[in-house]
């Protein structure tokens, strides 16, 4: 366990990726699902152009404002933009370390945070200008990371069925 963050769980999705919840000590939770060197998107970065145009049906569902409006301006939109996940994906890495220690994998994490518009941190109670802020908990970001999980497991299917057609 880190000084700065705790891990709340550390488990294998539905789709059969990793996932881990962390709370970062007196401020909030983050989610992360981790992708195998198999998967198209392993190792690019969440604000790298992922070579796809974003259907047009799309809605902005739960990304960030600052997303919706840089990736409205492209032909093709960044790899995080693709997925629906709080407040949109924020991070993009392998790592040792984090976000668990001695990680024995080398698959590339990509995590989102709830440290947003609309989120309380550790301690804060909702204020008058933003009166339906909310504290976000465990099981939201369990379910957030199952979603993401799916999202990106749609993608590697994807590839799969792609790649027997050829």
């Amino acid at each position: 366990m880190s000084e700065r963050h705790v891990i709340e769980n550390d488990w294998v999705t539905r789709a059969g990726y990793r996932a881990v919840a962390l709370f970062i000590h007196g401020s909030h939770r983050t989610g992360y699902v981790s992708v195998p060197p198999t998967h198209p998107f392993f190792g690019k970065e969440y604000n790298q152009d992922s070579g796809l145009a974003l259907p047009p049906e799309t809605e902005i569902g739960k990304r960030g404002p600052i997303d919706v409006f840089v990736n409205s301006f492209k032909e093709t939109c960044d790899v995080g933009f693709l997925f629906d996940v709080h407040g949109g994906i924020t991070y993009s890495r392998s790592g040792k370390d984090y976000p668990v220690e001695n990680n024995p994998d080398e698959n590339w994490w990509f995590g989102f945070d709830c440290a947003h518009l609309g989120d309380l941190r550790e301690g804060e109670t909702a204020s008058p200008w933003e009166p339906m802020a909310t504290h976000k908990s465990l099981a939201y970001v369990e379910d957030e990371c199952e979603s993401l999980a799916d999202q990106l497991k749609k993608y590697e299917l994807n590839r799969l069925k792609n790649e027997d057609r050829e």
